[in-house]
């Protein structure tokens, strides 16, 4: 069976844009502390169904958050912790270096570092392969006992000095790890675009992005109860 090339290309275009990914972002506050959160989805899920996705129920259907393949959140820490903001939420097979990456990008200072609480075996293994590649620098506790001359590095603590903390890996304040500008800017075009031919499908920006909002935690619910 022969394909005519004006079908060859129609096809390569279809290809090429079912692995477009948008990006959504929105900030947060959470008991003062600002909070930023990340979505990566498909445009190409989406606007390839766009009569699907007017039925009330496919907001409301767990199923659906599969549209979406990454999510992330960064907060702002209690102490100064070097600058950096914690990652609190992270999920998206594949997508770590892409989500991380915004994190760094995103954030005032451009540091990160693990949630002052806990880290999965799967969160250890990304910032340990990540760290060859990062610039690392430790963290205190949060009364300065290492280096009480220097209270920006105070911080919470993973690994608290009594269990022979601060963990190498774990209490640190990462950057260097930011993407491309365009990168950026080319993922936050995609979301317009597709919000825009939303709209002209008659749903609401504020409806679409709502349901982004939804399926993001999903997402991470679902990828955290995995790696548990």
């Amino acid at each position: 069976m022969k394909i005519r090339l004006g079908e060859l290309r129609r096809l390569i275009r279809e290809s090429l844009e079912s692995n477009k990914m948008a990006l959504y972002t929105y900030p947060e506050d959470s008991r003062g502390r600002k909070v930023i959160k990340v979505v990566l989805y498909s445009p190409a899920e989406i606007l390839g169904d766009v009569e699907k996705f007017k039925k009330e129920s496919f907001l409301y259907d767990e199923d659906n958050a599969g549209i979406v393949k990454g999510y992330a959140r960064f907060q702002e820490p209690e102490h100064p912790c070097n600058g950096a903001w914690e990652v609190t939420s992270i999920a998206g097979p594949g997508l770590g270096k892409i989500l991380y990456g915004l994190g760094y990008s995103l954030t005032p200072n451009g540091r990160l570092m693990p949630d002052r609480h806990y880290t999965t075996n799967a969160g250890k293994q990304a910032w340990s392969r990540a760290s060859a590649r990062l610039s690392g620098i430790p963290l205190d506790d949060e009364i300065g006992s290492l280096t009480p001359d220097n209270p920006e590095d105070d911080c919470e603590l993973q690994k608290p000095l009594e269990d022979e903390g601060p963990d190498p890996l774990l209490d640190v304040a990462y950057e260097g790890g930011a993407l491309d500008g365009g990168q950026i800017s080319d993922m936050r075009a995609e979301h317009w675009s597709t919000v825009d031919e939303l709209e002209e499908a008659g749903i609401e920006q504020g409806q679409f992005e709502a349901w982004l909002k939804k399926a993001g935690g999903l997402k991470f619910e679902k990828d955290f109860g995995s790696s548990m």
